[in-house]
């Protein structure tokens, strides 16, 4: 523990304010604004119940064993990041190494799988996510997104609260939001599918599709706000072979006041009654 500093006030010893030089000035340690990026900021984020998104990145890459995929310019200090890559057989791997990666979804009998990292963000994680496979197949879809005003504190080691699989299906009913931010993630093989529909309330945030062997993979991505009940049926324009959905939860803070927030659109829990009250 190091020494502390005092100064004598003319009555008693009082801790002595630490001060920063700015290059112009001594300031108060605290008033000295922080870079996140983009701006000088007086602090960092603020955690709210819905983390925001901000903007995605996606592509597909054909016979290459190791990718690399930016993240979108726009990420700042303190946002979290989505990283998604999806591939044939074989388990892909951060190619640094450094982040966790859960392997949430596996296709039957294909055995095309999606593996993701959640990660707060700073300038040494790198302004790219770079994936490494290992098997005879070398096809991968890599995905980038970015939320901001997240609880990153929180980050869960396991971001994925449920996942579903399906075959032979034309449409696929989602599961609930669970809370704050709820982004699904679905991956869909099909020789004839061109297009799909997200139900009302859901923002699409990743369309990425490209050719596979003998099929044509497609990673879709979309959120919502979690208000605890299911939004709808993910719908497609022809029969998805096969087809699996993530559920996973960008943490967010709940308010300080405890009082559940109304979520315009919201025609299951935001309805009114003869009790509610809007503040």
């Amino acid at each position: 523990m190091g020494n502390a500093s005092y100064v004598w006030d003319g009555s008693t010893w009082q801790f002595a304010k630490s001060s920063v030089f700015d290059g112009k000035a001594w300031k108060p340690v605290g008033e000295i604004p922080m870079y996140d990026g983009h701006n000088w900021r007086p602090a960092g984020q603020t955690p709210e119940e819905f983390p925001m998104f901000i903007a995605a990145r996606s592509a597909t890459f054909r016979d290459r064993n190791h990718v690399s995929l930016p993240i979108p310019p726009e990420v700042a200090m303190g946002d979290i990041v989505v990283s998604l890559c999806a591939s044939y057989g074989s388990v892909t791997k951060p190619a640094n190494g450094l982040r966790p990666v859960v392997d949430l979804l596996r296709l039957r009998p294909s055995d095309i799988h999606l593996t993701l990292n959640m990660f707060l963000w700073a300038p040494d994680c790198g302004y790219e996510s770079a994936f490494e496979s290992f098997g005879e197949d070398d096809n991968m879809t890599v995905a980038n997104l970015v939320y901001r005003h997240g609880d990153t504190g929180n980050i869960p080691a396991k971001p994925v609260i449920s996942y579903k699989t399906y075959e032979g299906v034309a449409k696929a009913p989602l599961d609930p939001a669970d809370d704050f931010t709820t982004l699904y993630v679905a991956i869909a093989a099909s020789k004839d599918m061109t297009a799909a529909g997200w139900p009302r309330g859901v923002q699409r945030r990743v369309s990425e599709h490209g050719p596979w062997q003998t099929e044509t993979i497609h990673i879709m991505a979309a959120d919502t706000v979690g208000s605890g009940f299911t939004p709808g049926d993910l719908v497609f324009d022809s029969l998805a072979d096969q087809l699996a959905i993530a559920v996973i939860t960008i943490p967010g803070k709940p308010n300080p006041d405890g009082k559940p927030t109304w979520i315009l659109g919201d025609q299951k829990a935001s309805v009114l009654g003869s009790s509610t009250v809007l503040e």
